[in-house]
């Protein structure tokens, strides 16, 4: 592997289930966040930097703030995407309980085990309980970001 010889070692620990999760969830989050710039007026761009705004001052105080649903839109597809993702994280990161276990790798094992369909349903609520937490921020900062617009 080219990152052994480095001293890093990523394939079976917590730090390859990150990587993968984020692998398989980053194209919906660049996707939300590219749609949310590209509805950005290139007026207001050019305003910015006719007044005398460097290209980072233009980046952190015109877009980023105007493409910031699109960003938190993205960042909770990201996240709800990585808390269902089984493939690449069993792949990568295997199912090592305690160290690279997932809800959905967990919710696996005990399906597949005698009498484990209790433990299971609990994980799936679990994870449903933690999707419509977030829902609910998601929605809560959105209308946060409505009141202050």
């Amino acid at each position: 592997m080219v990152l052994q010889p480095l001293g890093i070692n990523l394939i079976f620990t917590w730090r390859a289930a990150v990587v993968a999760t984020a692998v398989v969830g980053f194209p919906l989050m660049v996707r939300s966040m590219r749609t949310g710039m590209e509805t950005i007026d290139e007026r207001l761009i050019q305003a910015s930097r006719t007044l005398g705004a460097g290209l980072f001052d233009s980046i952190f105080t015109v877009i980023l703030p105007l493409s910031m649903r699109g960003i938190i839109a993205g960042s909770v597809l990201m996240f709800a995407r990585g808390l269902g993702e089984f493939g690449a994280t069993i792949i990568v990161a295997g199912n090592i309980p305690g160290v690279t276990q997932t809800i959905p790798l967990a919710i696996y094992e005990y399906v597949s085990s005698p009498r484990g369909d209790v433990m299971a349903m609990a994980l799936c609520l679990v994870s449903v309980a933690i999707s419509v937490a977030v829902l609910f921020f998601h929605e809560w900062l959105g209308a946060r970001m409505v009141r202050t617009d």
